[in-house]
């Protein structure tokens, strides 16, 4: 009777047993909380919504890397651009971006848990003029064991709004030449990346009406098509046509207009604006 007892009351102990060990849940169907976002979105907010443009772009950089020399191209160092959707929103995911892990580990190797995040006009394509304050994208860490080899970083939020002004620094007519007295813009076809000269000449009274006497520079895709004018240029009282040529081909360019004429006044003010659009088809 003893030994039946005994016997019993093992079976008993055993089922008990059994029934109080937890079993690990399965990640795939209740997927442990790491805290941390495998992708972001960034949502910009402008204080001048009267000059909105279609689309923005975004970067990433290691803080402290971007040159701070006005007018300089920033041509390395930075993930994207991202361009922003017609809600002016660029996301980012974390997941296998082999191209922003690289730019983690580096901030990371500098002592810093963050990226630093700047907002451009398309036309800056060189980062010359961010539209935004200082902003940083805050990074945690994956210790998530079911997540980790996707990202081993992420976000510490899900969503990024960003205040920017589009408008040029006060006083600047370029952000390529910032100390510009007076600018020649071209707007060229996109895709364009050939150089063009352009020039002011003076008039004469014979021929074309326009003289080889002439002053100008040539604008070229990475100054965003400026030609500038400075103080030491000395345009007082000068007046003349603005002549286009190719640079390769040295072919005159029939510009939208052409040719315009403008004119200076004593203190050297073109009297059309300190910049000039010219457009070119």
């Amino acid at each position: 009777m003893f030994r039946k007892f005994s016997f019993v009351l093992l079976v008993l102990l055993l089922v008990l047993s059994a029934c109080a060990k937890k079993t690990d849940p399965d990640p795939d169907e209740n997927p442990t909380e790491s805290g941390i976002y495998s992708k972001i979105t960034f949502n910009l907010s402008l204080t001048n919504p009267d000059t909105k443009d279609d689309a923005y772009l975004v970067y990433l950089m290691v803080p402290g890397t971007k040159t701070e020399v006005p007018g300089e191209a920033q041509q390395n160092g930075f993930y994207g651009p991202i361009e922003t959707d017609a809600n002016l929103s660029a996301s980012i995911d974390f997941d296998f971006n082999w191209d922003l892990d690289w730019y983690i580990n580096e901030a990371l190797s500098a002592g810093q848990k963050r990226l630093q995040v700047y907002v451009t006009t398309k036309e800056d394509v060189y980062l010359r003029n961010p539209l935004n304050a200082e902003t940083y994208l805050d990074l945690v860490e994956n210790t998530d064991e079911a997540t980790k080899m996707d990202y081993a970083y992420g976000s510490k939020v899900e969503t990024k709004t960003i205040s920017i002004t589009d408008a040029y620094p006060s006083g600047v007519l370029s952000l390529t030449f910032p100390d510009a007295t007076f600018v020649i813009k071209l707007k060229v076809p996109e895709g364009t990346t050939k150089s063009y000269e352009v020039s002011i000449h003076k008039p004469d009274n014979t021929g074309t009406g326009i003289s080889a006497v002439r002053t100008g520079r040539i604008a070229r895709d990475f100054q965003y098509y400026d030609t500038p004018f400075f103080k030491d240029d000395n345009l007082k009282n000068w007046s003349g046509f603005i002549v286009i040529r190719d640079f390769d081909t040295n072919a005159t360019v029939n510009y939208e207009g052409s040719p315009r004429y403008i004119e200076f006044d004593e203190n050297g003010k073109c009297k059309d604006g300190d910049i000039v659009v010219i457009n070119i088809p």
